[in-house]
């Protein structure tokens, strides 16, 4: 799909107007922002498991089955990762949801983007340089729960508040840039 992100961006800067802030958005390659997001190549070891990704770690917490968790951190790309971890799963194979997810979810995607930053330095400086903007995980796809939606032109930027939080303890913890 071309998206139009652009203009979608200026919509969502009318947002934070008052603030005279930039706002960092969208998390993809064009704008440099890419490594915000989860589908970014970055291993993370997460409850023991290394994951290419921290999509990865979060879709494979979805499950407690280990064998699961283990087959979802060895997809060989986040959306399949992403896919397998879906109510429908992937190449005939579903995993048994935890039945705390709806609980624990924001808990667990907290812990993965702490763990993705601060196992990785060269992240973690480039987190930092971000200064004191907001981020907001625009996206066109619906996603009002991680982001800001350009479908619904709403969100909770749950992915973007956490982001700015674990760049805060990184800057707390004076972490060199």
């Amino acid at each position: 799909m071309d998206w139009d992100w652009k203009a979608d961006l200026e919509k969502l800067k009318e947002l934070y107007e008052d603030t005279n802030q930039d706002v960092l958005a969208p998390f993809i390659k064009e704008v440099g922002l890419d490594f915000l997001s989860n589908f970014y190549s970055s291993p993370v070891m997460f409850m023991g498991i290394g994951c290419p990704t921290s999509e990865h770690a979060y879709q494979m917490m979805k499950t407690l089955d280990i064998r699961d968790r283990i087959w979802i951190a060895k997809q060989p790309t986040p959306y399949k990762a992403k896919k397998a971890g879906g109510p429908k799963g992937i190449e005939g194979r579903k995993i048994t949801m935890r039945p705390d997810w709806e609980l624990v979810k924001l808990d667990v995607m907290e812990q993965i983007v702490r763990a993705k930053f601060f196992q990785n330095a060269g992240l973690a400086k480039m987190l930092l340089q971000t200064g004191e903007s907001p981020m907001v995980e625009l996206n066109w796809w619906g996603d009002n729960v991680w982001g800001w939606s350009v479908k619904t032109h709403g969100g909770n930027n749950y992915l973007g508040f956490i982001l700015e939080k674990v760049r805060n303890e990184l800057r707390r913890l004076e972490v060199e840039v």
